[in-house]
């Protein structure tokens, strides 16, 4: 049996993206693992020389781990078509306690002139 699912999602304009969080300290309220970030192109890209690569980063009482596998590179090359999925699995240092936050951070960005995506972080508690 698996164990039950919870999404985060969020949309983003990429013209908004700096190397910053993207989302700060979103309250995780139960024990579980990080299974995949999804992201998923809503509205394409069509400047070149556009970047930003997005981590998943779990905070647990003043300690921060970024969740390995889950960095997603933005590019103007792989941000379109409309309806494109980035699906990666997350494959280390993704379990979380109930009480710890959850952050996705932007880094060696460069600014996006345009374009859209919308965010998933899937979750499973722990049975």
């Amino acid at each position: 049996m698996q164990s039950s699912r919870s999404d985060i999602k969020m949309h983003v304009a990429l013209v908004d993206i700096t190397d910053a969080d993207v989302l700060s300290d979103y309250p995780l309220s139960f024990d579980g693992y990080i299974e995949r970030f999804i992201v998923v192109v809503s509205t394409p890209v069509t400047t070149a020389d556009d970047l930003s690569t997005l981590n998943l980063q779990i905070s647990s009482r003043g300690v921060n781990k970024t969740v390995s596998g889950t960095a997603t590179a933005m590019t103007s090359a792989n941000m379109t078509p409309l309806g494109l999925v980035k699906n990666n699995a997350a494959t280390g240092l993704n379990t979380f306690r109930s009480g710890d936050t959850l952050n996705i951070i932007a880094s060696s960005t460069t600014a996006f002139a345009e374009g859209t995506a919308d965010l998933t972080v899937v979750l499973r508690r722990k049975p």
